[in-house]
Order: structure tokens, then C-alpha cells, then sequence
């Protein structure tokens, strides 16, 4: 669209959050019938894409150098089950209480989607800048920019805010300008 700029930008991975409501036996003989224990996943293990270096001993690098990269699958946040004694039997056993829990599902989106971002031809540009590193600034993420230019110290904060408040990473999108009233 003439007269606006765009960049592609990381959108942030999110969750779902469900809720389960399980009869939880609060009794003292878990071994009985119509009692059984059940692991509940409350958060799903999170995994990433990562590009790996292969080599002759792992077997599958058919390159003559005998150097490869793969794609692997890695899991940089494990599961997290808990373990819980629910009453199948209700009729039966009257020693439960009603426990709600509460389970995260990841929503691996990695995606790349290209959002309007402010124009480094912008007349205003320089104004801009300044006004977020202020925002920034006062919401505790420090720029440390004495000559209020977009460098690293800049950047960094911006990346936190933006990682913080799930908002599209690296770059100086509409979405985030708004979360920082700026527009």
C-alpha cells in the first residue's frame, strides 16, 4: 500500500487454557474400587524446530565433507503431569471432593506475518523513536539511550515489552505502538 511500511514479524507463541472438574478421593484407602489414579497433563510440553549439525558417527550424513543439518524436533519445556486419586464410583464412595483443574495447551504458531511498521522515512520518525523509548522507560524496560538513537539498548527493551505482553517480536509495529500509547 503506497505511503505505508511493512516488515515481517514473529507472532509469539500462545495457549489454550481448559478446565477438567475431577472427583479428587480424600479418604485414607486409595487401593479400593471405583478409586484409580490418574496423571493429568496441566501443561503440555513445548517443543522447537532447531536446525542440528550432523556428522559421520551419527550415521546419516551422505554429504562428501560429512557434515549435515537436520531439522529436530526439541523439547525446551518439559510436560508437567500431576498425579491424583479420582473417585470412578461415586455412588459408592462418598470420601471426594470436586477439584477443577486447570490444563495449558500449547499453540506452536512460529509464525512469520507481515505487519505495518512505522516508516524510517517517516518526517516524524526521530519524534517517534524518542516517544517510545520514554514509554519504555517509564513502564521499567531501560533504553540507557542518552542520544535517544534506536540502538541495541532500544531494541532490547522493545523486544521484553514485546515478549512480556505478547505482542508481534522485533520490530516497530501499529500493535505495539498502541500498547504503548503511543498512537
Amino acid at each position: 500500500m503506497p505511503g505505508k511500511c511493512y516488515e515481517r514479524c514473529r507472532i509469539q507463541d500462545s495457549y489454550d487454557i481448559a478446565h477438567e472438574s475431577v472427583h479428587e478421593y480424600t479418604g485414607v484407602n486409595p487401593d479400593q474400587k471405583g478409586v484409580e489414579l490418574r496423571k493429568i497433563i496441566v501443561s503440555a510440553a513445548k517443543n522447537k524446530w532447531i536446525k542440528r549439525k550432523m556428522g559421520p558417527k551419527d550415521g546419516c550424513c551422505m554429504s562428501a565433507d560429512q557434515i549435515c543439518y537436520v531439522w529436530a524436533l526439541k523439547e525446551i519445556i518439559p510436560a508437567q503431569v500431576i498425579a491424583i486419586n479420582v473417585v470412578t464410583d461415586t455412588v459408592h464412595i462418598k470420601d471426594f471432593q470436586l477439584r477443577d483443574v486447570i490444563i495449558k495447551t500449547w499453540n506452536d504458531s512460529n509464525l512469520i506475518e507481515w505487519r505495518e511498521v512505522i516508516c524510517e522515512s517517516d518526517p516524524d520518525y526521530n519524534l517517534i523513536i524518542r516517544r517510545i523509548q520514554d514509554a519504555l522507560n517509564q513502564r521499567g524496560y531501560d533504553t540507557s539511550s542518552p542520544n535517544y538513537g534506536f540502538d541495541n539498548n532500544s531494541k532490547n527493551a522493545l523486544y521484553n515489552f514485546q515478549r512480556e505482553n505478547s505482542l508481534p517480536l522485533g520490530h516497530l509495529d501499529l500493535e505495539t505502538l498502541a500498547a504503548l500509547d503511543i498512537f
